[in-house]
């Protein structure tokens, strides 16, 4: 399971496997702004996005586990 740290650009993993998109279909770009460590050592990450509507749904202080998580592709 990857890891992640605050600053990482990732996508959100739908239920089909694939990343979250916005209306276009484009696939929406989260950062990872903390790191939530919990005693039994597993971890959570909250994100937030400039997509309004994402970040409404999505970001703030919701932690979400690494398997729900995708590594962004670098742009090039």
């Amino acid at each position: 399971m990857s890891e992640y740290s605050e600053g990482d650009r990732v996508y959100l993993r739908n239920m089909t496997g694939g990343v979250m998109s916005d209306e276009k279909g484009h696939p929406i770009n989260f950062r990872v702004v903390e790191v939530i460590e919990w005693e039994n050592g597993s971890r959570n990450f909250v994100l937030r996005t400039r997509d309004r509507n994402a970040q409404r749904m999505y970001g703030g202080g919701i932690g979400f586990p690494a398997m729900t998580l995708k590594r962004a592709e670098q742009a090039t």
